[in-house]
């Protein structure tokens, strides 16, 4: 019996026209696998200004 790689992938993105009250975005995330991509709403949130949209995830903040 021959296994099969699947591949697999994770995406995290906020979407620009998406604001809640108090102005907080919603984290989406994307899971691909094998081509099938599902897309789901995580619990969790993050101003705006703390995303980093080029490395997919919240900016640190300093001490």
């Amino acid at each position: 019996m021959q296994t099969q790689k699947s591949k697999f992938g994770i995406y995290f993105y906020t979407r620009s026209n998406s604001t809640k009250v108090g102005g907080l975005k919603a984290i989406e995330v994307r899971v691909t696998v094998d081509g099938v991509s599902k897309v789901f709403t995580s619990i969790y949130e993050v101003a705006p200004e703390m995303w980093n949209q080029k490395e997919k995830k919240e900016r640190r903040r300093r001490a």
